[in-house]
Formats: structure tokens, sequence, C-alpha cells
């Protein structure tokens, strides 16, 4: 039986004989896997007001801008030292 599937990455449709195959190609999947997994990659930050920790969704070395006006989501504080 031919299934219409829809790649959960690119979005184009195309016929697969396997109920669970999700991506049309290798580099859809590829793709895909490497942003699943970037997410992990990134620094804990851990706040001197509230000492709460989170992971951040960006390199604060890469994204200097987004880093320097960085404010802690738990209590609001602005980020202080470098």
């Amino acid at each position: 039986m031919i299934y219409n599937k829809v790649c959960k990455e690119c979005g184009k449709e195309f016929p697969t004989e396997k109920k669970n195959k999700d991506f049309c190609c290798r580099p859809c999947y590829r793709k895909n896997y490497s942003n699943r997994h970037r997410e992990e990659n990134f620094p804990m930050f851990r706040c001197s007001g509230c000492n709460g920790s989170i992971q951040l969704d960006f390199y604060p070395d890469k994204e200097i801008i987004k880093w320097e006006f960085f404010i802690c989501p738990i209590c609001g504080k602005k980020r202080t030292g470098i």
C-alpha cells in the first residue's frame, strides 16, 4: 500500500510504502535531527539575583547583543557581569 505523507521538515508531500516514514529525503532528516539536538548544546545561565538556572536558547558568544540585554525570565533581573 502506498501512503501520501507530508515531510516534517520541508512540508513537501511524498509517497511512501512505510507508515512511520516522516521525511521525504535524507537531507531533511539530517536537518531535523540537527535542529532537535542543537538545543542540548546551549549553555546554562545561573542568575545572581534569584539563583535560578535556565537553559539558554542561544550562544552568548555568537549573539552578543542578545546576551548584553538578557533578562532573567524567572526574576526579571538584568544580567550583570561578563
